[in-house]
């Protein structure tokens, strides 16, 4: 539900712009002061108006005008010297608009709001930002998206520090107002913050929604940041991209159901919100993911195992990382048997595992790949086994396994 503007006015000028008065107001009748033609246009001066004209880094408002039953588009306004311009977006014969007409203002109001919670938002994140040592330097709050250029490079655990603390004041609900003396203007979030600006803003933190960077550009220079459904659609796009290239990158090609490994996701963004340990993260992501797999029949000696495989060449993972993964996998209740190809020379065993098992296991891939073209190292992880090639692709290692 939208909020009404809070405004703590004192001494203002009675020219004061209506837009300063009520963040919310969407439509306005008004009254043609004078016309300017400017280049090939022409542009309204108004005795008052809901539009806001640009500056301090958000861009200028959009909308309609209705005069004399005929409606026109303003696709610019701007302010010049203490006269802002509304500019119509087709020439009009100047004698059918005659100074002290009544004029109908309807703002583009989904525009409108959206900048809103980006400055508001940038408001937010930037108090964050000045507690850590760092100031702005340039950006803009919109319309789709919001930009931020930093003094200097920011470390991105702090830019994400930051983004945290910044959903946490979204959440708190704070009251916002804008406080005028002498037309001096601040906007002042509840005792949080209170900083100079003549823009527009929500009246409540909460009507943001939530915040997050979508991107950090040059070692932290700048980011672009989104709020609301956008930035949550953001969140969607990145794990579906990542979901893409497991299917089309990590040899993923089995049948998978798409629409339960995208719920997966879902859930695992709010189940993983508390935890702050990466690789507890990636651990809990990796388990999601593998049981949305389908099964592999593994046949090591006398042992057949139905067991998932996973190709994480392209990520890196190292045996270490992989601690976690068997520690979930050796309290969990089923009996889950994972093959990891972490590069082409080494893959991994993760298994619910006793010492009898793990001993004979160890046992039977020495003497399954004890042969002169083919020579291995196996080695214990927590949860597991390593399986190293010393002189051949580890591809032929697992089917050396898996046909054993």
């Amino acid at each position: 539900m939208l909020g009404s503007s809070r405004v703590i006015a004192t001494n203002i000028d009675e020219s004061l712009p209506f837009y300063l008065l009520d963040d919310y107001r969407k439509e306005l009748v008004a009254e043609i002061k004078r016309i300017e033609k400017i280049g090939d246009k022409l542009a309204l001066v108004l005795d008052d108006t809901i539009f806001y004209p640009g500056g301090g880094h958000q861009p200028h408002d959009t909308g309609r005008v209705i005069i004399n039953g005929r409606e026109f588009l303003i696709n610019k306004v701007e302010k010049r010297e203490n006269t802002i311009l509304h500019y119509l977006n087709e020439f009009t014969d100047t004698t059918k608009l005659p100074v002290g007409s009544k004029v109908k203002l309807m703002i583009d109001w989904e525009r409108r709001y959206r900048i809103m919670k980006l400055h508001t938002a940038e408001h937010i994140f930037m108090e964050c930002i000045r507690k850590e040592g760092y100031d702005l330097e340039n950006g803009q709050w919109g319309p789709d998206k919001g930009l931020i250029v930093f003094n200097e490079e920011i470390p991105p655990e702090t830019l994400f520090k930051c983004e945290a603390g910044t959903n946490k004041i979204i959440r708190k609900d704070l009251s916002v107002y804008r406080v005028i003396n002498r037309n001096y203007i601040t906007i002042k979030i509840d005792e949080y913050s209170e900083r100079p600006c003549g823009g527009t803003h929500v009246s409540r933190t909460g009507e943001i929604g939530f915040f997050k960077i979508i991107s950090i550009l040059k070692r932290g220079k700048a980011v672009y940041f989104n709020v609301g459904n956008e930035a949550i659609d953001s969140i969607i796009k990145d794990y579906n991209d990542l979901l893409s290239i497991a299917i089309n990158t990590l040899n993923l090609r089995q049948e998978i159901d798409l629409r339960k490994v995208n719920k997966m996701i879902l859930d695992t963004v709010k189940d993983f919100s508390g935890i702050r340990n990466q690789n507890e993260k990636l651990s809990r992501m990796l388990i999601k993911i593998i049981i949305q797999l389908p099964y592999r029949e593994v046949k090591i000696g006398e042992h057949v195992f139905k067991a998932h495989y996973l190709d994480l060449t392209d990520l890196e993972v190292q045996p270490k990382h992989l601690k976690r993964i068997g520690q979930l996998i050796s309290s969990g209740e089923k009996e889950e048997f994972v093959i990891f190809k972490l590069s082409e020379e080494s893959v991994a065993l993760i298994f619910k595992r006793s010492k009898k098992l793990f001993k004979k296991l160890r046992k039977e891939l020495r003497r399954i790949t004890k042969n002169e073209s083919t020579k291995v190292q196996v080695s214990s992880i927590e949860g597991g086994l390593v399986i190293k090639s010393m002189n051949q692709n580890i591809d032929s290692i697992i089917k050396l396994i898996q046909t054993s």
